[in-house]
């Protein structure tokens, strides 16, 4: 501490904090203690009512909390505590008996700070496991567990991520399971409380009831500590504080939902706003464990700070609240070279020790979304995209940097590119973004947002359900895995799952070795189907990292409202997420389908929802033929040149085709290739196919053309104008087929690359006669077209 930082006027005045009351939090004097504990009138019990922590660890050092309740939820915020000062003494220890007790010290819990004290531990060594208590006269704390930082980059160093904590949403069951995890620290990345008023629209949390002092907006004090104090009572929270050190950052509802620096978006003015945030940022510093260095100054606290001497991991502890520019008024504001979230100074700072950091990994702990997403999230970098430039430009000669945030919750992980609007940029680091703890209730896996995120192929993962981000740090690698619980509702029982595990290896940023890899098997979702002549198409969502899906099996049974997936019911692989189920004919056939994930690992997803669906009656079935050219079967072979005697077709042909029906034998009248004009082998001019037919009489109900193809080609299969005794009837546009229909004449064989597809359509009336009929198809746009068959039916 410096008498500056003690003795600062502003501080003083909007505080009440004598520069003693704060000495005293953090360490007390003998002769201090001796004063307190003469003048200490009798204590309730039940004063650790809000549990131990410990955080901002280095390597050689810890900073220790408890904050003195015996009545956490007293309307008047100081958790029934006596207006006094009260000595608290502690014990460090390496073993949790205290057999071998390391450190001992005390400090004064005063109400100027909420009977909060903030004892930092130094002289620890590296790496290491230590245990700590309190003591308030024979009151004894729970035991908490806390670790220093390690000095070498040949450790392994676990740590989990947290944000949003709507107590009122829910239960804190991601705490629960937390807690069973192997873990060096936690790093917590914003809203630890929400200012909002707790009403029974808001209330979510099965069997919560809050008095009637929870039900207002906070702006006193008073309030924000009895919000600290509600969320705090949470068993699950205060054994995740007594689990590991904490490294905190705060976002927004901290003090109020989406300010920046000392602007209010609900009309607050600024003078008036600074009071609400010393106010905000006085309970933050109460009731965590945090270092001195965050004791606000009126409204203005130094939150931004770092962990870690190097070895294998450095934290920069970022703030993008207090210093930000307000959010942009149009694009040009938004897009200004000078516009700012972190402020100068904490740019400089950053910058700075990103490149003077030796650490092996570079941990920013952030508090809203660095990846590009979308222009209208302005509360995120996506509004300070220059400030997001210089940032990534710092990270290009960064040890291994990694982002962590929180505040959307949803989990996300993103590789950070040099240049968003390139997706083949270099990928300069990582952002995990971890859901929130509680707020929004249940979740989903998708949601209304999830298209906004998944379309950026630098997102590898989408999921809007609640959890924790649990990351291994070792010399060599990241692994980060996403879990979740299913619910938090309804109780605190949910079980825990871990959604996506992703490896990152180490390795210089700048190289664009910082990249995501890793298993994780998503269940298809949307699953859509459409049938169609001859097939069924299907659709689903893809999942949101594609890339490490090696693909998606299709599974079908006939005739059935369900499938069981089984190498029996297997239709098909693909990497697409969408499929044609061809080759069914003319018929209505039925299929129920399901799709699985099959990751690049050989991991298999569960099964999608069941889903049947039948393909359309082609008129080839329901008609009446009247004028037909080769089977509707799938196969071209009993045409003139197939299966691949393309290359004769000019001499065969120099003319086109002109083909009588009744007369004409399809294996020397028809080709089974009608070229296009952008076909050399073919004269690259156009060709016309014409079918002549009689007919008895005009038929008296409607004639419908059947235009059926094995394949065509697969960019340009063009246009072919249709004619009908010389009056043109239409532009008949074709599919784009594979790459083999000039080689092959069959879509029945297995494993076949032909894609076939289907148009029938009805002619005008009045264009057939009595006697003879002229059909004219005119290829002048594209290149060619291959025929299964072609005919007119009468339905």
């Amino acid at each position: 501490m410096t008498e500056a930082r003690l003795n600062r006027r502003t501080f003083l005045q909007l505080s009440g904090v004598s520069s003693a009351a704060l000495a005293l939090g953090v360490a007390a004097p003998a002769q201090a203690l001796a004063a307190a504990e003469a003048e200490n009138a009798q204590v309730p019990d039940g004063v650790f009512g809000l549990g131990v922590a410990s955080g901002d660890p280095s390597t050689g050092s810890v900073v220790l909390w408890t904050r003195l309740a015996p009545q956490p939820l007293a309307p008047d915020g100081h958790g029934g505590m006596p207006p006094h000062p009260v000595p608290v003494r502690y014990e460090v220890a390496t073993d949790e008996a205290f057999r071998q007790v390391v450190r001992r010290g005390a400090a004064v819990a005063s109400p100027e700070l909420a009977h909060s004290v903030h004892p930092q531990v130094d002289g620890l060594d590296p790496g290491r496991e230590y245990y700590y208590r309190f003591h308030v006269g024979r009151q004894v704390s729970p035991t908490g567990r806390t670790k220093t930082l390690p000095a070498d980059d040949g450790a392994t160093f676990r740590f989990a991520t947290a944000s949003c904590q709507a107590w009122y949403h829910g239960h804190f069951t991601a705490y629960r399971h937390l807690v069973a995890e192997d873990l060096d620290a936690v790093v917590f990345l914003g809203d630890y409380i929400y200012e909002y008023g707790i009403t029974s629209a808001n209330r979510w949390r099965a069997g919560a009831a809050v008095a009637p002092e929870h039900s207002v907006e906070i702006q006193t004090l008073e309030q924000f500590r009895l919000r600290y104090s509600l969320f705090k009572t949470d068993p699950h929270l205060q054994a995740a504080h007594a689990k590991a050190p904490w490294i905190v950052t705060w976002d927004d509802h901290e003090v109020q939902n989406n300010y920046g620096a000392d602007g209010s978006q609900y009309g607050v003015l600024p003078e008036h706003f600074v009071h609400l945030r010393a106010v905000g940022y006085r309970a933050f510093y109460e009731n965590l464990p945090v270092s001195l260095s965050t004791l606000p100054e009126g409204p203005d606290s130094t939150v931004y700070r770092r962990s870690g001497d190097g070895g294998l991991v450095r934290f920069h502890v970022l703030d993008t609240r207090q210093y930000r520019d307000p959010l942009p008024v149009d694009a040009a504001d938004q897009n200004r070279e000078d516009r700012t979230i972190l402020g100068a100074d904490q740019e400089a700072w950053l910058y700075d020790g990103l490149a003077a950091s030796p650490a092996r990994w570079n941990v920013i702990a952030n508090g809203v979304t660095v990846a590009a997403i979308t222009t209208n999230r302005t509360d995120q970098w996506d509004g300070y995209p220059a400030n997001r430039r210089r940032l990534l430009a710092a990270m290009r000669t960064t040890n291994n940097p990694v982002v962590l945030t929180g505040d959307i919750h949803k989990h996300v992980a993103a590789e950070l590119k040099a240049d968003f609007g390139d997706p083949a940029s270099a990928t300069v680091g990582v952002e995990l973004i971890c859901t929130s703890i509680a707020s929004d209730g249940d979740g989903a896996p998708t949601d209304a947002y999830t298209p906004d995120w998944v379309q950026h192929p630098y997102v590898k993962l989408y999921d809007g359900r609640r959890g924790y981000v649990h990351v291994t740090l070792t010399g060599t690698a990241m692994t980060s895995e996403f879990k979740i619980v299913p619910w938090v509702e309804a109780d605190a029982d949910a079980p825990l799952e871990t959604v996506a595990r992703f490896v990152t290896p180490a390795g210089c940023a700048g190289s664009g070795a910082s990249r995501m890899s890793g298993r994780h098997v998503r269940t298809v979702t949307g699953l859509r189907a459409q049938g169609r002549l001859g097939s069924i198409v299907l659709d689903w969502t893809p999942v949101p990292w594609d890339t490490v899906v090696d693909h998606y099996a299709v599974y079908a049974a006939a005739d059935a409202a369900d499938v069981e997936p089984s190498p029996q019911t297997l239709l098909a692989k693909t990497v697409y997420p969408h499929f044609v189920h061809s080759g069914l004919g003319g018929n209505a056939r039925r299929f129920a389908y399901r799709v699985v994930t099959v990751d690049a690992a050989g991991a298999r997803s569960r099964p999608s929802a069941a889903l049947a669906a039948t393909s359309q009656v082609s008129v080839t079935t329901s008609g009446t033929p009247l004028a037909v050219v080769g089977d509707f079967d799938g196969k071209g072979l009993e045409f003139a040149l197939s299966p691949n005697g393309y290359n004769r077709y000019p001499a065969t042909f120099p003319d086109g085709v002109d083909f009588r029906v009744g007369t004409d034998a399809p294996g020397t009248g028809w080709s089974y290739l009608h070229p296009g004009p952008t076909d050399s082998w073919a004269g690259r001019r156009t060709h016309t196919f014409r079918l002549r037919f009689d007919l008895p009489s005009v038929p008296a109900g409607e004639v419908w053309l059947a235009i059926w193809l094995i394949d065509s080609h697969a960019t340009t299969p063009g246009s072919a104008v249709l004619d009908v005794n010389a009056a043109t009837v239409d532009r008949l546009r074709f599919e784009r087929g594979a790459t083999r229909g000039s080689l092959e004449g069959d879509t029945t064989v297995p494993g076949t690359r032909l894609r076939p597809s289907y148009l029938e359509r009805p002619l005008p009336s009045g264009l057939l006669a009595a006697g003879e009929n002229v059909l004219t198809l005119v290829k002048d746009e594209g290149s060619w077209i291959a025929w299964d068959a072609i005919g007119l039916f009468a339905t």
